[in-house]
C-alpha cells in the first residue's frame, strides 16, 4: 500500500506542476485573446454602425419627402387631397417612429464603440505592463543567482566553520540576521560549561 500512495501523490505532483505551467501560459495569452475578441466584437458593431447610418440618412430623407407632400396637400381643398394630407400625416408619424428608434439603436452603437475602444487600450496598457515585469522578473532572478555568495563565519568555538548563505536584504532584514548570529556567537558553550 506504501507504494501506491508515494505513486499517487508523485502523479500529483506532476499534474499540479503541469497545470502551474498551463496556468501561466495561459495567463501571458490571455490579453491577446481578449483583444482579438474584442477587435471582433468591434467590427461588427462598427458595420452595423455604417448600416445605421446608412439607414438614419434614408429616413431623414423620407421625412422631408412626407413633409413637403404634406405641404402640397393641405394646399388644396378637394376630397382626395383631404385624403392625400390624412395619408402623408400617418407616413410622417411612422416616419419619425422608425427615424427615432434608428437614431437611438445608433447612440448606443456608438456608445459600445466608445467603449470598445476604451476596453482595448486597457489591454493594451496591460499587456505591456505584464510584458515589462516578466523581463524584470527575470533580471532579477538572474541577478539574485549572481549575488548568493559563500562567506566563512566566525566562531568563538573550537568547531568547524560554518558556512552563512548572504543575499541581498533590506536593511531591516540583515539587522535582524546580524543579531540572531551575533546572539549564537555570544551565547557559551554548553559543553565548556559542563567540564568546569
Amino acid at each position: 500500500m506504501p507504494k501506491k500512495r508515494i505513486a499517487k501523490r508523485e502523479t500529483k505532483q506532476i499534474n499540479s506542476a503541469a497545470t502551474i505551467a498551463q496556468l501561466d501560459k495561459d495567463f501571458s495569452t490571455l490579453p491577446a485573446k481578449l483583444a482579438s475578441e474584442i477587435n471582433k466584437e468591434l467590427s461588427a458593431l462598427k458595420k452595423k454602425q455604417g448600416e445605421l447610418k446608412k439607414a438614419v440618412a434614408q429616413t431623414s430623407s423620407e421625412l422631408k419627402t412626407t413633409e413637403s407632400r404634406i405641404k402640397a396637400a393641405s394646399k388644396t381643398k378637394t376630397a382626395t387631397g383631404k385624403k392625400q394630407l390624412a395619408k402623408a400625416k400617418k407616413a410622417l408619424q411612422e416616419a419619425s417612429k422608425i427615424h427615432r428608434a434608428l437614431v437611438n439603436e445608433l447612440s448606443s452603437i456608438t456608445k459600445n464603440i466608445a467603449n470598445h475602444d476604451s476596453k482595448l487600450a486597457k489591454i493594451a496598457s496591460l499587456r505591456k505592463v505584464i510584458a515589462q515585469f516578466d523581463k524584470d522578473w527575470a533580471k532579477k532572478a538572474k541577478n539574485s543567482a549572481k549575488s548568493v555568495k559563500k562567506v566563512k563565519t566566525k566562531r568563538s568555538s573550537k568547531k568547524a566553520p560554518r558556512l552563512a548563505v548572504v543575499k541581498d536584504t533590506t536593511p531591516e532584514q540583515s539587522n535582524i540576521e546580524t543579531f540572531n548570529t551575533s546572539v549564537e556567537n555570544d551565547m557559551p558553550d554548553k559543553t565548556a560549561d559542563s567540564a568546569s
